[in-house]
């Protein structure tokens, strides 16, 4: 009996769902090995070795990836956007600690607590936050002309580190 094609297309989802999920348990590894080979490099005082790749990106493009792969969210933000998110829920303000807190408890990531003050400087640096000594909170809203030219300068820094992480690695 000949097979059908609903059969053969079930079985040929079936076996590269079976695929992804190998690769993903590799891809796994190799991000938390890529995350220990990092600590090391910073804590043996060698942290240049990873400067030229943007090791913070890296480190949280590997969050992201292991957060996707793992179906613990429906939606993949970066983690400006889920600081943003948290805020807008909380108009008083949070530490940074408390933010990221929430970030990891509501998206299902475990970001690094390195890996949100940066973060937390940029949007800072756009004006869509405020730091009252150690409290974070949403900036008030800019003008029109204002949330425009932070868009665009966000696209270019995006641009820019594509470009570099394609130049270095």
């Amino acid at each position: 009996m000949a097979e059908t094609l609903a059969d053969f297309l079930t079985k040929r989802r079936r076996e590269i769902e079976n695929e992804a999920s190998i690769l993903n348990a590799q891809l796994d590894k190799l991000d938390e090995e890529r995350r220990q080979l990092s600590s090391a490099a910073k804590a043996s005082g060698l942290a240049h070795i990873f400067l030229a790749r943007n090791d913070q990106a890296s480190e949280e493009e590997a969050v992201v990836n292991a957060a996707k792969r793992s179906g613990k969210v429906a939606s993949v933000r970066t983690i400006k956007e889920a600081a943003v998110e948290i805020l807008e829920g909380h108009p008083e303000g949070l530490t940074a600690l408390e933010i990221l807190d929430a970030i990891n408890d509501r998206f299902g990531f475990e970001y690094p607590r390195t890996s949100l003050s940066p973060q937390l400087s940029r949007l800072r640096g756009e004006n869509r936050l405020v730091r009252e000594g150690m409290i974070w909170r949403l900036a008030d809203k800019p003008a029109e002309g204002e949330a425009a030219a932070g868009e665009e300068l966000e696209e270019h820094e995006a641009e820019l580190r594509k470009e570099i992480n394609n130049a270095f690695g």
